[in-house]
């Protein structure tokens, strides 16, 4: 495989891209009416100079023959043959070849080099004979020896022309060949880039998923441990109680982080249990057995199905804001509604001022309000975290309940 550059072209592109802007004007109606220019003042000297025929003020046929032959340049890219014919006619007239010698360079330029060399030879045949037997038959010079003082004249003045139509297809076919490979080039290292951030990313979910196994995963395991200690020496039933209660908290959690650890390792795979916006009913019921004054308003979602991106949405946010009231406002009362309209869910989580200090657990803050802020964004929605007139705090979110493609 070539490899790429990291220039936009290779050399030999840039070389030729160099006259790129002069072959794109020749290349289009401007340019036909160019040649058509150029030819026309070629052939004006042997048009206008005929001394066999007098010069007519009034009207000029043999230009006005020039004239109508170099139209037919307009037609050289699709129909090459068509100017050639023309230079024909324009030559067994008038004696001029000018208008030829462009049509036989249009055939080699746009047409294939087999069918252009055959046609050039019998561009030069036809010649031969138009020569001999109509621009020169006045001439008293033998025909045969007209014919081989002709031939070199006539393959000079149509091989020439069709030899340099195929260079400059050639130059052409050379040009956009380098401009492909260099696409590929810059595609392919695209490509390998692409590969590699995936690698990269696949790499740092597998040491994400392997440390929150190793570390997190032996901490919790610990506490669950040192609860189920608790529970067997427990001095009375409430802190039996509490102790048990720890327990299916700290399983709870291992639970989940093996179900985190599975889909960073398997990200394809689905989720062991699907979205559902009712999962902030046991969220609130955790809580409140956890000794939180929480409240749930749900309402709204009796007749209509969320879909799992925003009911996933929904639990995340509702988590996010009864997880920092609980740390950062200990003994505070704490709302949670989530309410559905036609077409929007509006989730909120809104607590009062703590009755007491925050534990030093509370000290410092995460990114998680900013990772649901733009979870939001993603979704066509927008979540807003404020403090409340009475010292509360009030995490809101807005989101549609179709999402964007």
């Amino acid at each position: 495989m070539v490899e790429p550059r990291g220039d936009l072209l290779p050399a030999d592109a840039r070389q030729y891209a160099r006259w790129s802007r002069v072959g794109r004007v020749l290349g289009s109606r401007t340019g036909d009416w160019i040649a058509i220019g150029v030819v026309f003042v070629l052939s004006l000297p042997r048009v206008l100079i005929r001394p066999d025929d007098p010069w007519n003020p009034g009207f000029n046929w043999p230009l006005a023959v020039a004239l109508l032959g170099t139209l037919s340049l307009l037609v050289r890219r699709r129909w090459p043959e068509v100017p050639a014919i023309a230079g024909l006619v324009v030559l067994a007239l008038t004696s001029d070849d000018a208008l030829l010698r462009f049509g036989v360079y249009a055939m080699g330029r746009y047409r294939p080099l087999r069918y252009a060399s055959w046609a050039a030879m019998l561009v030069v045949v036809i010649r031969l004979c138009v020569v001999v037997f109509v621009v020169d038959q006045h001439l008293s010079t033998p025909v045969w020896q007209l014919m081989v003082l002709t031939l070199r004249y006539s393959l000079m003045s149509v091989l020439g022309p069709a030899s340099a139509g195929a260079v400059v297809r050639t130059f052409r076919v050379g040009e956009l060949l380098s401009a492909f490979r260099a696409r590929l080039d810059r595609e392919d290292a695209v490509r390998r880039g692409e590969e590699a951030a995936a690698d990269r990313a696949e790499r740092a979910r597998r040491q994400i998923a392997r440390d929150a196994h190793d570390h997190v995963g032996h901490q919790v395991t610990l506490m669950v441990l040192q609860a189920n200690l608790l529970v067997a020496k427990a001095p009375d039933e409430a802190t039996r109680t509490a102790a048990e209660e720890l327990v299916g908290r700290g399983q709870k959690a291992i639970h989940e982080l093996h179900s985190m650890v599975k889909t960073l390792k398997e990200p394809d795979e689905k989720p062991s249990s699907p979205p559902d916006v009712r999962r902030i009913e046991r969220l609130v019921d955790d809580a409140r057995r956890s000794g939180a004054d929480v409240r749930l308003d749900q309402h709204g979602f009796e007749s209509r199905l969320l879909a799992p991106a925003v009911a996933e949405y929904c639990f995340r946010v509702a988590q996010e804001g009864l997880t920092n009231a609980v740390k950062h406002a200990p003994g505070a009362t704490v709302l949670v509604i989530v309410a559905s309209d036609e077409t929007l869910v509006h989730v909120s989580v809104r607590n009062t001022a703590p009755t007491r200090a925050p534990g030093a657990h509370a000290r410092g803050g995460g990114s998680g309000l900013k990772d649901l802020a733009e979870m939001a964004a993603r979704l066509g929605g927008e979540l807003v975290g404020r403090p409340t007139p009475d010292q509360g705090f009030e995490v809101r979110s807005t989101v549609p309940l179709v999402t964007p493609v």
